[in-house]
């Protein structure tokens, strides 16, 4: 029992230690149990933590990726396989010219040429069917304003499952393109000049082998071989085989071998052949960045070049003693200016040996050549003075020309020197002479242009007082008297301006303008004129004009009117009964310009055949029996005929003894773009509204004060007296004045000075002043506008003459009766079409812009004027672009047409012709524009 026990309680206590020890491992095992849990969660917050911040990355990754793609420089795209677009990114859009929304679900081949659809689908299904994953193809696609674009592209060939799809990078190559296809073009002319050149060329690289070989390089060494079949090819052997063909064979190859090692540039090296030709070698070595890459050899038959020079060096030895014995100073000088060759004349002319003068620089024996103050003409020769060895001056006509060396560089100079000193003294005696005849005409021109100040002063106040008495109550007696006095005077005149005429014709001092003038009118008066005057004989005065004669014609109204009247004149004297009758027609038409012939025929007494010759000359007459009966000087004709060729025409005449005569003057004239517009117009000078004018006269003589103050008061105008400069400066300072007419020559200050104060003065820059000259002299006409002058009347003038200017430059209002009404905004003179399209019946508006252009055209031509002047085409051009459309917005079309031409004028020249087109249109067209502007102002007033 007691071993029962004892078993039982060793198995009990074998069984509690088991126990222990399995609780033991329970709670390791619990604890490690645990500690793995902890770790398991602890890895998988690591994990979740892992996983989150590889999202995120992605999700960065590929915001990067789009926004590279987006702004990538070049074409990104990608098709599924059936060459759709899926995806385009912002550049490919740009280069294309499409928006993203037309591109995606578009063929890519509809983009492709048709000439190139082939190629580039068979490049795709080839990368389609075959392993290769990426490619590579330069192709041409059409953009959308069908525009070619050239594209290098690189395409990579995606799967995904079993879907394919292809994505691209493409870069625009279209200017690489057109670069290789002009290198290729260059290469071609390069190549057709390379086999065209007669020169022989051979290029070889660094070991010797033909890279470029020419034909006539195969020619000339008798080559059996194309140039092709030479590439390649060893030198060394053909420079060992082609020995053979020169004189010395040795030479020919050990100086090869020489510029090969010393690699320096040699040119005209000569090589002589067995067979008579004579050849020069160029070489160059070929290198980049100091590296040699090959060398160039070049050959030259110069045969037939040495057989010419040897025939002119024959030919300079055979005239050389030629040359010697002529009176020609030769030298030659080498390309410093030092004297290398020279000849016995040359020597003699400048009293040196030739031993002192061999080494020398010209420019010691030219001083004056070299320091400028020689005369060149056109032909390249040049006149200079010399002081020879023993100190006497001398006159050289000089002529240079480079001459060439055998490689056709400039070796020197040869000059040719040929004493002119008897001529250059004969030059100085006529150049004496010509100035003591200068002088002589100059003084015949001041005494001619004094007589006629001090004739025409009194005869003005002669004439004026004839008006004046004219207008009182006389007896018949009286009124012979008067009517006598007139006639006179008259004659004095004509005879004073025709003499005054001629030596300003002669003198080359006639004035000759260029006007738009109406042809019509000037004929009605003329013929109105003369019909009165012989409305006391049996004889009729009549015109007709050509109907084709639709436009103003510019030229010089006055010199024409002068032609006519001195033609009607004589015309009307010798004729007591039957016709006088004046016609014009044009007889030839080159664009704009035309010809005119105008006819005076009458039928008078005629002339003698005999007689014709002489009637144009100055002072002749036909017979004495004709100065006798009719009497006259003999000048009307010859100014005609002077007058007839200053405008570059020509006249004739036919005559019979008997039946009278025809004369006809032919005369060349521009046709303007304005259509003469006719208007019967009535106007009187009580119906002038004249009583608002302030008028300021400035003459120093009584009674040509007495002669103007009476025509004034007789037209109801004020005006004050001022009897020299300094009073009318004063008088102008102290009131207002619509207009000044100023006398020049005057006591205290002459009108000259006055005019240049009262310009000066802020409310004397507008007011018209109108010079009164008895100086024919066109300097002093052209002094009276440049001092600030706005026009002048020569003395005597007539009543008419100065109501005239009044009219035209206080812009006075008339009171006119017309045939029908015409209640047009705009004057007919003006482009109403164009006036009526801008401003429509908007007056207001119109009268604005009108306002604006007549404050500012003044100062723009002045500008434009300055600008001529300074020969700034640059800034002329500007300144015509800038005002021209002011000029078309007051209707003066014309005239914004010719700045139009103004703004393409290639010189200085031509501009100034437009201009002065220019300034006839203003002259004639600025009063329009200024009634029109006061008509406007009245409309929008009432």
């Amino acid at each position: 029992m007691s071993e029962e026990l004892e078993i039982l309680k060793r198995r009990l206590t074998r069984e509690r230690k088991a126990r222990l020890d399995a609780e033991k491992i329970l709670e390791t095992k619990a604890r490690e149990l645990y500690e793995a849990n902890q770790s398991l969660h602890a890895l998988n917050s690591s994990l979740e933590r892992k996983i989150e911040q590889r999202t995120q990355e992605l999700d960065f990754k590929d915001k990067q990726f789009r926004l590279l793609v987006e702004s990538a420089s070049d074409i990104i795209f990608t098709t599924d396989i059936g060459g759709y677009f899926l995806m385009v990114n912002p550049m490919a859009c740009s280069k294309m010219g499409y928006d993203s929304s037309e591109l995606i679900g578009m063929r890519y081949v509809d983009l492709i040429p048709d000439d190139w659809k082939e190629s580039v689908f068979t490049f795709y299904t080839e990368m389609k069917e075959s392993g290769a994953e990426k490619s590579y193809l330069e192709f041409p696609v059409k953009k959308k304003d069908g525009e070619i674009l050239w594209l290098g592209q690189s395409v990579t060939k995606n799967t995904e499952g079993k879907e394919i799809f292809f994505s691209a990078v493409a870069r625009d190559i279209t200017e690489r393109i057109e670069k290789e296809e002009e290198l290729k073009r260059i290469n071609s002319r390069f190549a057709i000049l390379l086999e065209n050149l007669v020169d022989a060329i051979l290029v070889e690289d660094e070991t010797r082998h033909i890279v470029l070989v020419n034909n006539a390089f195969c020619r000339m060494f008798n080559i059996p071989l194309s140039p092709s079949q030479l590439e390649g090819m060893d030198c060394t052997q053909f420079a060992d085989a082609g020995k053979a063909m020169f004189v010395d064979e040795e030479g020919f190859v050990n100086n090869i071998d020489k510029l090969l090692s010393e690699k320096r540039i040699a040119i005209g090296e000569e090589l002589h052949t067995k067979d008579g030709r004579i050849l020069t070698r160029n070489y160059s070595p070929i290198t980049i960045d100091g590296e040699s890459i090959g060398n160039l050899w070049y050959y030259s038959d110069i045969t037939e070049r040495k057989n010419r020079e040897l025939i002119v060096q024959r030919s300079d030895e055979k005239y050389r003693g030629v040359l010697e014995n002529m009176e020609l100073g030769l030298v030659e000088l080498d390309t410093e200016g030092k004297i290398q060759k020279v000849y016995d004349r040359f020597c003699k002319m400048f009293g040196y040996s030739r031993s002192e003068l061999l080494g020398k620089n010209i420019a010691e024996l030219l001083p004056s050549s070299e320091s400028g103050s020689g005369i060149s003409d056109s032909n390249g020769l040049k006149e200079v003075q010399i002081i020879t060895k023993s100190g006497e001056e001398k006159w050289l006509l000089v002529s240079q020309a480079p001459f060439l060396n055998e490689n056709g560089q400039v070796a020197g100079t040869l000059r040719i020197h040929y004493d002119i000193s008897d001529r250059k003294a004969l030059e100085q005696e006529l150049v004496n002479a010509r100035e003591i005849a200068e002088n002589a005409q100059q003084a015949e021109k001041t005494y001619l242009a004094n007589m006629s100040h001090e004739i025409r002063t009194p005869l003005n106040a002669i004439i004026g007082m004839i008006h004046l008495v004219e207008e009182t109550d006389l007896n018949e007696e009286q009124d012979e008297y008067i009517q006598i006095l007139k006639n006179s005077s008259e004659l004095l005149l004509a005879l004073i301006s025709d003499v005054l005429d001629l030596a300003k014709i002669d003198a080359g001092t006639m004035d000759v303008q260029e006007k738009l003038f109406d042809l019509p009118s000037i004929l009605d008066k003329l013929t109105s004129t003369f019909r009165l005057k012989a409305s006391n004989k049996n004889l009729t005065v009549d015109h007709r004009i050509d109907p084709s004669i639709k436009k103003l014609l510019v030229g010089d109204p006055q010199l024409l009117n002068q032609i006519l009247l001195n033609l009607l004149s004589n015309a009307e004297k010798f004729t007591e009964s039957g016709y006088v009758r004046l016609s014009a027609d044009i007889i030839d038409r080159q664009g704009d310009k035309v010809r005119v012939r105008f006819d005076v025929e009458d039928t008078g007494v005629g002339i003698e055949e005999a007689a014709i010759d002489k009637i144009f000359e100055n002072f002749k007459q036909a017979t004495t029996e004709v100065r006798d009966k009719y009497g006259g000087t003999g000048l009307g004709l010859g100014i005609v005929k002077k007058l007839a060729d200053l405008l570059g025409g020509n006249v004739f005449v036919e005559s019979e003894p008997g039946k009278g005569s025809c004369f006809t003057v032919e005369l060349p004239f521009a046709e303007s773009d304005e259509l003469i517009t006719r208007t019967v117009i009535k106007e009187t000078t009580e119906e002038m509204d004249l009583t608002r004018l302030n008028i300021l006269l400035v003459e120093d003589n009584p009674i040509n004060q007495k002669y103007a103050s009476r025509l004034l008061e007789r037209w109801s105008i004020p005006y004050r007296i001022a009897n020299n400069g300094q009073e009318a400066v004063d008088l102008f300072q102290e009131g207002s004045y619509s207009m000044i007419f100023m006398d020049l020559q005057m006591p205290v200050m002459n009108g000259y000075e006055a005019t240049t104060r009262i310009r000066k003065l802020e409310k004397g820059a507008a007011i018209p002043i109108i010079a009164l000259t008895a100086s024919t002299m066109r300097s002093k006409k052209e002094l009276a506008l440049e001092t600030g002058m706005t026009d002048f009347i020569s003395k005597p003038f007539r009543p008419s003459s100065l109501l005239e200017k009044i009219k035209t430059y206080c812009h006075c209002h008339t009171v006119r009766e017309q045939d029908s009404k015409d209640d047009n905004l705009f004057s007919e003179v003006l482009d109403r079409t164009r006036l009526t399209e801008i401003y429509g019946d908007d007056a207001e508006y119109a009268a604005d812009i009108f306002g604006l252009f007549i404050e500012s055209y003044r100062d723009d031509l002045a500008e434009l004027t300055q600008a001529l002047d300074a020969e700034d085409l640059v800034e002329v051009r500007r300144i015509a672009h800038k005002i021209k459309p002011g000029y078309a917005m007051v209707g003066m079309t014309g005239a914004s047409r010719r700045l139009g031409e103004m703004e393409k004028s290639e010189n200085r020249e031509q501009a100034v012709k437009i201009l002065n087109q220019i300034q006839i249109d203003v002259q004639t067209k600025i009063p329009h524009v200024l009634q029109t502007f006061n008509h406007l102002n009245a409309l929008i007033n009432d």
